[in-house]
């Protein structure tokens, strides 16, 4: 009986390996056999339709945020003037936006005597900054090219109007900045980024555009 057992535990181990032999394909270029893919190769589905669980509403996979929600980060910029005043067309939205949208406390200059004690202004600007640049060269030095630099971007190439942004925001105030670049410019050649670019982060660019700015003419 005993013998039986050790020939069981000596075999069991080649046994294995003969098992794990069968399932492996020696053929490169056919797939092995697998277990328990669910996953390892989930289920793809189409955002406007093809929805496979017929539990969601119109049979799509997207849905529509649910009314009366906003999006984290995703605050829609409204304009309020009060009753009599009339915003006839976007350069008057954007004078508007100059005059009321400020940039959040958090997000501006420091003076000395605003500094905690303890704190690093100096460190804490160099994050802002750097976002500021990140940004900006992510989605406008295509077109405006690179900032200080009086040169346009690669897309000029291609018939695409765009104008040196460092003469240019020394003439604007924030507001009106960030109001550009969440609805677009005024001849609306350039869109609107709200979509793409988080609140925080369009005033980050605003900052960084302040560094190169030339005085206003």
């Amino acid at each position: 009986m005993i013998s039986l057992i050790r020939l069981g535990i000596a075999l069991g181990p080649c046994l294995l390996l003969f098992a794990v032999a069968l399932l492996v394909n020696a053929d490169t270029e056919q797939r092995n056999w697998e277990i328990f893919t669910e996953m390892q190769y989930s289920v793809a589905h189409e955002a406007f339709g093809g929805a496979l669980y017929d539990v969601l509403p119109n049979g799509q996979t997207l849905q529509n945020e649910v009314p009366g929600t906003v999006a984290r980060g995703h605050a829609p910029l409204v304009l309020n003037p009060p009753a009599g005043t009339i915003l006839a067309s976007f350069f008057d939205e954007m004078r508007y936006a100059g005059e009321t949208i400020q940039m959040p406390a958090k997000l501006r200059p420091l003076a000395l005597a605003e500094v905690p004690e303890g704190f690093d202004p100096g460190a804490e600007e160099r994050k802002v900054l750097a976002r500021g640049q990140k940004m900006f060269e992510t989605y406008c030095l295509v077109c405006h090219g690179e900032l200080g630099s009086g040169k346009p971007g690669p897309l000029v190439e291609f018939g695409v109007a765009a104008l040196d942004l460092s003469p240019l925001t020394a003439k604007h105030p924030d507001g009106t900045l960030y109001y550009i670049i969440s609805r677009g410019g005024p001849a609306r050649l350039m869109p609107g980024y709200a979509a793409q670019i988080l609140p925080e982060d369009r005033w980050k660019i605003i900052r960084y555009l302040r560094t190169e700015e030339k005085p206003a003419q």
